[in-house]
């Protein structure tokens, strides 16, 4: 009877251990702050983040240079009543490059590409265009597809998981005859989209 009592304080005491460190794990939150820091950048956080992070963004205009290779890290905005604005002038915005079938998750964030790089890229964007292909499943067959082109999102491995978050490219200049991706996602990859919008100009 005795031996029966104290392997079942042992299974509660491994439980209560196992719970312990489960919480642990998914409990390290990480503060950027650019103003105040200790953290004032996006790049700063992934430095320091670890597996199945929380990083918080306060109110701001951030960039996100750095490509996001640690699984389970969630990307949210502090504030409720603030905004948080990811912004990217060449490439892609957000680079995914995870182990297949791990994800990074954003909440509650505006994507945005600038667009100011393109016109250096394109030289359609430097005269007036009298045709102007619509969107269409041939147009979208026409894609130049690479890993360093300018989009939003660029999921190169694992995937992603977006809540009510704004993906917006209405800054892309209207004359490009090239068409501008929003999100960009290689075989074996996964993406989520969830109470998102997506925000273009007259021809993306």
């Amino acid at each position: 009877m005795m031996q029966r009592k104290l392997k079942d304080l042992n299974r509660s005491a491994e439980y209560i251990y196992d719970e312990m460190v489960r919480r642990f794990e998914y409990s390290r939150i990480l503060e950027v702050d650019p103003d105040r820091g200790p953290i004032t950048s996006l790049e700063m956080a992934l430095d320091f983040a670890e597996e199945n992070s929380i990083i918080r963004l306060t109110s701001g205009v951030y960039t996100c240079e750095k490509s996001i290779t640690k699984p389970g890290i969630t990307i949210e905005k502090k504030d409720k009543d603030g905004h948080v604005i990811i912004l990217g002038n060449t490439g892609s915005v957000i680079n995914v490059k995870l182990e297949k079938g791990k994800v990074v998750i954003f909440k509650r964030i505006v994507f945005a590409h600038s667009g100011i790089k393109l016109t250096e890229k394109f030289k359609e964007a430097q005269a007036d265009v009298t045709y102007r292909q619509n969107a269409c499943v041939k147009g979208i067959k026409e894609f130049e597809i690479s890993r360093d082109m300018d989009c939003v999102f660029c999921i190169n491995s694992g995937g992603v998981i977006v809540r009510e978050s704004v993906i917006n490219i209405k800054s892309i200049p209207n004359r490009l005859k090239q068409k501008f991706a929003s999100v960009v996602s290689f075989p074996q990859t996964s993406m989520n989209f969830i109470g998102c919008d997506f925000i273009g100009n007259e021809t993306n």
